[in-house]
């Protein structure tokens, strides 16, 4: 993960600091690390007394602290997510959180030998997520109400397709003409597999990677960090998961399998859906003003994928367990 902001860099007492409007005069902090994954956000891992915390601090936008505390007041008792402790907005540099540290490794590092179970669950989490429903979709704002609304009947992933890959913005540039004409041709042409806005929004996680994704066999899946969550069509968690499908062990008909046995429904060619949905992502992420040279490959290699294997792509990421 290549980072779009600089980490903060604080020191053992503002560490300690911000921890005591939770603990109080209880306590001591022992150490404390910056942990990896995030790009936007600094998040550290530390110690008080004998047990192991998260304290995230919202650097990019300190709106999102608001969103996503809203979030976990919402799911906490349906969506497997770290148990939130606290939540402060009354920082005067940036708004911070503190979770309980959960021990599990990251689903890109499990062994493929527990590919059907951990893909069902990831199936299972995605239908619990999606199984909150709101009458209108679009942004959220703090109080989870809607900010930048989806009009009803709109296709909004669509739109933002083709209202930001531009001739002179940077994504165009980033692929260079000829790619950026063959991919508005593409969109055109499947522009009924993005997804329409009917009757409100789910909630849709919005960032639903192996970075953001902890599994063991034991307890089952943990879903990290909400700040980018909307109301929309859940197809797009799909397509970001399935970006991924060579970071970790992937078997496509199990994911599929346990979405549906826990009530969620899937098109016959969700995966197509998913993929081309996926599109708004790859776009927004190619329109950042920093160099990401590593990922913005990655990005153009995964939408050469979709372009490439459109007609095959189900009976590609369907024979069997999928990893790198």
């Amino acid at each position: 993960m290549e980072r779009v902001f600089q980490s903060l860099q604080l020191s053992h007492s503002q560490i300690e600091q911000a921890c005591r409007q939770l603990f109080k005069n209880s306590g001591t902090l022992q150490n404390f690390e910056i942990l990896s994954g995030g790009a936007v956000n600094t998040t550290f891992k530390m110690r008080w007394d004998d047990e192991s915390y998260v304290l995230r601090f919202y650097v990019r936008d300190k709106s999102f602290a608001f969103v996503e505390k809203q979030i976990y007041q919402l799911i906490q008792k349906t969506v497997p997510v770290p148990e939130l402790l606290f939540a402060s907005s009354g920082n005067k540099e940036y708004p911070f959180a503190i979770f309980r540290f959960c021990k599990k490794p990251h689903i890109y590092e499990i062994s493929i030998d527990h590919s059907h179970k951990l893909s069902y669950d990831l199936g299972q989490a995605l239908a619990k997520i999606h199984s909150f429903r709101f009458q209108r979709a679009g942004l959220f704002k703090r109080d989870l109400s809607i900010g930048t609304l989806f009009e009803e009947g709109s296709s909004p992933y669509l739109e933002y397709c083709l209202d930001h890959l531009i001739p002179n913005s940077k994504a165009w540039m980033r692929f260079g003409d000829a790619k950026a004409e063959q991919i508005i041709r593409f969109i055109e042409e499947y522009r009924e597999y993005f997804p329409v806005i009917r009757n409100g929004g789910c909630l849709v996680h919005s960032d639903f990677k192996p970075v953001n994704l902890l599994w063991n066999e034991e307890d089952g899946l943990t879903v990290l960090d909400w700040e980018f969550a909307h109301s929309g069509d859940g197809i797009m968690d799909f397509g970001i998961l399935l970006r991924h499908y060579q970071d970790f062990p992937l078997n496509i008909l199990y994911l599929e399998k346990g979405y549906k046995e826990n009530g969620g429904v899937l098109a016959p060619n969700w995966i197509q859906r998913a993929r081309i949905t996926d599109f708004i992502n790859i776009i927004q992420l190619l329109n950042t003003p920093s160099e990401r040279p590593k990922l913005f490959q990655d990005l153009i290699r995964s939408i050469d994928y979709s372009m490439s294997y459109w007609d095959h792509l189900q009976d590609k990421l369907s024979l069997g367990d999928c990893v790198a």
